[in-house]
């Protein structure tokens, strides 16, 4: 159950509000890390989005339909990660799990853009939609409870500028690369970037954030 509404005084004015939630989340370590994780995954793990089409078209051969069950393989994996990953999760921590999701990403990366197989290409799919689960739900989660409830949609709209903003600066950026050299060079840079950034990653690991307490204290007037 939610808790009882408090009185936490009059409104705040949006551009004192945007402040507010901007200070708390750059002085906020714990959400500074799970934002930190979400930038070593996102950019380098969007190049399957990015590129997906182009490799689907020019090396598979495929047209709409083979694309469209490209996307489902995808889709497939996502749907069998979100069953299993609460287990592996309980297993192994989410640190590892994020880690260990990255690095599944990065070899299945490496096998889209190195294979010209129909079937190989769809099978190493599987894996990204699951490990795409993996990690955004677990940042997901993390945030919710890492931030207290008078600043959480802040802290989440944060989280939502670098996820989206990642994935289209991304996609520019692995296009870009891909015009210059070739989808093959691209896909596998963007596999060692994103096996580096699970490397980087054991260093600043995923916080533990189930056993916070965020509840205002209240020792002083408002």
């Amino acid at each position: 159950r939610a808790p009882a509404r408090v009185d936490t005084g009059p409104p705040e004015g949006l551009v004192e509000a945007l402040r507010a939630g901007g200070r708390y989340v750059r002085h906020a370590r714990i959400v500074r890390r799970l934002l930190y994780r979400a930038v070593l995954f996102i950019p380098a793990a969007s190049a399957v989005w990015a590129l997906l089409p182009v490799v689907a078209a020019t090396r598979l051969g495929l047209g709409s339909g083979g694309y469209g069950l490209l996307l489902g393989t995808v889709g497939i994996g996502a749907v069998a990660g979100a069953l299993v990953i609460p287990r592996v999760r309980a297993a192994v921590g989410t640190a590892r799990l994020v880690t260990g999701a990255m690095v599944v990403t990065a070899v299945a990366l490496a096998v889209v853009g190195t294979v010209g197989t129909v079937v190989v290409v769809g099978l190493a799919l599987l894996p990204v939609g699951a490990s795409w689960i993996a990690v955004m739900s677990s940042l997901n989660s993390g945030l919710q409870l890492a931030l207290p409830n008078w600043v959480r949609a802040r802290g989440l709209a944060y989280y939502l500028v670098v996820f989206q903003g990642a994935q289209a600066v991304a996609a520019v950026v692995w296009g870009a690369v891909a015009d210059r050299t070739s989808v093959t060079v691209a896909l596998l840079a963007a596999a060692v970037t994103l096996a580096v950034g699970a490397v980087v990653g054991l260093r600043t690991p995923v916080p533990d954030t189930t056993k916070l307490d965020r509840t205002p204290s209240a020792h002083w007037p408002a």
